[in-house]
């Protein structure tokens, strides 16, 4: 296999950190703009960030309190909501358009609706790509090739969807709970 134009026997952390997309459930906003905190594509064009954005679900730069636009400042976190910085991850990702994708926790700040938004965009990334999701929302792998289930760090259970739930193990008893309110 090949990443970056190496064979994976070469592979070096420089060539992982441009073949790897990350979202993380702590996200972080760089102090500076919009456009460098989506920067991984220093010569995106606007139509660009703003497709990435919308797939995203970022609130359009045209309404308030975002008139500013590509050049608000996003580094002060108080001035940020939860949501703002948990959808800008997805964008820098969308942008980078890696090779392979990492999602941790990805969607754990969001409410149902935005989740489902960004989970559709980032599905198609998961096209013809490796993906790694780490997830406890179990919404977030239903349509996973191969879901491993950990329990106190051991894989007890893998396959799809469909075949953990039939099987009636740990994922099935954890499909089948009811979800915790508030």
């Amino acid at each position: 296999m090949r990443i970056d134009g190496r064979d994976v026997r070469a592979l070096t952390l420089a060539s992982l950190g441009r073949a790897a997309g990350l979202v993380i459930q702590d996200k972080y906003l760089f102090h500076g703009t919009l456009r460098s905190n989506l920067h991984p594509r220093p010569d995106a064009t606007c139509e660009e960030l703003e497709a990435a954005c919308a797939d995203a679900q970022l609130p359009t730069m045209s309404s308030p309190p975002y008139r500013r636009g590509w050049t608000r400042s996003w580094g002060n976190v108080g001035t940020v909501s939860a949501a703002g910085r948990s959808n800008a991850s997805p964008s820098r990702v969308i942008l980078k358009n890696p090779p392979v994708l990492i999602l941790d926790e990805a969607t754990s700040h969001l409410d149902s609706v935005s989740e489902e938004l960004v989970q559709k965009a980032l599905a198609r990334l998961f096209r013809d790509r490796t993906s790694l999701v780490i997830a406890h929302r179990l919404s977030t792998v239903l349509a996973a090739d191969l879901i491993v289930v950990l329990d106190r760090g051991r894989i007890v259970e893998r396959g799809k969807h469909s075949e953990l739930v039939a099987a009636g193990g740990l994922y099935g008893v954890l499909y089948d709970m009811p979800p915790r309110s508030g």
